[in-house]
């Protein structure tokens, strides 16, 4: 079936990626190196590795670079912690020791000192034995690992939606509410008196940023309608346009403190079983209702994200 073969692509692509760090940690572990390993959009590669492997690529990178390098204080005692903290990618002794601090509550020093020579474990803060087997992580073609552990169905369809000029005020101060509902009140002041708040208009939000990536301060958001081509951009209202083609296409009818695990589940399970990966756009939303017009404060909206085949044409890999 192609969702076992799609499945089974997306689990290789990420054991691809998880057997580059565990085999090079002082090498390039960048956001956009990790991506062009796994062969996916830069954009759209950090939802996907935190939905199916449940950390972020850089906890992930932390805590094996961490984990290695607690392992090589325990056993390999004519390593300096100098070299150790390079080995493992670290960028000096310095950072290397506040990170290992900050993860098992004292120095890499007194790590070393009070390792169980008897046995040759080092013991965590917790009290519990590191194992070599921890920096092991393999993701299954069969199961993977959803921060969510949501069962229920998805409403999710494929469709080739139609190119889109939109006319926007952006937000480059972060995903604060107040801060996209002031986009929004003014789009609408603009629109207004145009006449381009009725049907047909789409209302439609870019976010071009994911917070788990870039500062929460900076993340961008556009608030966009749909407008004709007559309509030119003014004094802080600018139009672009939104490509054409095929897209996953999600219904999410919910509070606003559920959208984030909506995404989690839709590129983290539904994405691995479709055979087809996210495209280089990023993922927009289509506004049904707003949540002041909800008695229950729901929001209705599709969550679109641009589609491209997993395998190329002709065959798969």
């Amino acid at each position: 079936m192609q969702s076992e073969s799609s499945r089974r692509e997306y689990a290789a692509r990420i054991n691809r990626v998880i057997a580059y760090v565990n085999g090079d940690l002082s090498g390039d572990c960048s956001l956009e190196a990790l991506a062009r390993i796994g062969c996916f959009s830069p954009f759209h590669f950090h939802r996907i590795f935190s939905a199916v492997v449940g950390e972020t690529p850089l906890e992930f990178v932390q805590r094996v670079r961490l984990e290695k390098s607690a392992m090589l204080l325990t056993y390999g005692a004519a390593e300096s912690i100098a070299s150790v903290a390079l080995s493992c990618g670290f960028s000096s002794p310095a950072a290397f020791s506040r990170a290992f601090r900050a993860r098992f509550g004292i120095p890499p020093s007194a790590w070393r000192t009070r390792r169980n020579r008897k046995t040759g474990k080092a013991v965590r803060k917790s009290g519990k034995a590191l194992s070599p087997s921890a920096l092991y992580v393999r993701v299954s073609d069969k199961r993977h690992n959803h921060r969510t552990g949501r069962n229920t169905p998805m409403d999710v369809s494929i469709r080739e939606l139609p190119a889109r000029r939109v006319a926007y005020v952006a937000n480059l101060g972060g995903y604060d509410s107040s801060k996209i509902g002031a986009a929004w009140d003014r789009l609408c002041s603009w629109a207004g008196p145009l006449d381009l708040l009725a049907p047909p208009t789409e209302f439609i939000g870019i976010s071009f940023d994911d917070p788990a990536v870039t500062p929460k301060d900076r993340c961008r958001y556009y608030a966009c309608i749909t407008v004709p081509e007559e309509i030119v951009p003014s004094a802080g209202v600018g139009v672009l346009a939104i490509r054409a083609g095929r897209h996953a296409v999600m219904r999410y009818d919910g509070p606003l403190s559920g959208i984030a695990g909506a995404y989690a589940r839709l590129y983290g399970e539904w994405l691995p079983a479709s055979g087809h990966q996210p495209g280089e756009e990023p993922a927009y939303e289509v506004y049904f209702n707003t949540p002041e017009d909800d008695p229950e404060g729901k929001i209705v909206m599709d969550i679109c994200i641009p589609l491209k085949p997993l395998w190329p044409a002709g065959g798969r890999e």
